[in-house]
């Protein structure tokens, strides 16, 4: 059910299938960009259903963009544990990779990032995020924007 503001939220809540009413607030909040709100909320969601890898996702986005994007350990635990349970996961993957630059370790997160560009493919929404971060790596690799492109579409 999409939301188009918090006057929105109770009405979610009573939806017919509300049956984690703390993971939809949580994930609701996230959506509307309150971050900060919606990570101890996610916490209560995650204490109910704490094997639901999308919970933690959620979470340890919430907690990256609450810090402005930076990566702690404790996001980065959360998205490990997704990674566990489903190595494709795209979000955790996403910010693996923003952690890896962000510690210094470039050529790793272009590496994590230029296959993630590969599974996703025309995705418009994704492409947008990837280049968002992947010329960063690039540069600090020494990778120019063209050979950067050239590796994005090799083998699409």
């Amino acid at each position: 059910m999409p939301l188009e503001g918090l006057l929105d939220l109770p009405k979610l809540l009573a939806a017919e299938h509300a049956s984690q009413p703390w993971a939809i607030m949580g994930g609701a909040l996230l959506q509307l960009g309150f971050p900060r709100f919606s990570i101890p909320v996610l916490e209560r969601a995650i204490e109910s259903d704490p094997d639901n890898s999308v919970l933690h996702v959620a979470l340890g986005e919430a907690l990256a963009l609450a810090d402005g994007g930076m990566i702690s350990d404790r996001a980065k635990s959360e998205f490990e544990f997704a990674l566990r349970g489903d190595p494709n996961d795209l979000i955790a993957r996403f910010y693996i990779g923003q952690w890896l630059l962000q510690n210094g370790k470039a050529k790793p997160a272009l590496v994590k990032w230029v296959g993630l560009m590969r599974t996703v493919g025309n995705d418009q929404t994704w492409n947008d995020r990837l280049w968002t971060v992947m010329p960063r790596a690039a540069e600090e690799v020494g990778i120019s924007q063209l050979t950067l492109q050239a590796l994005c579409t090799s083998g699409m």
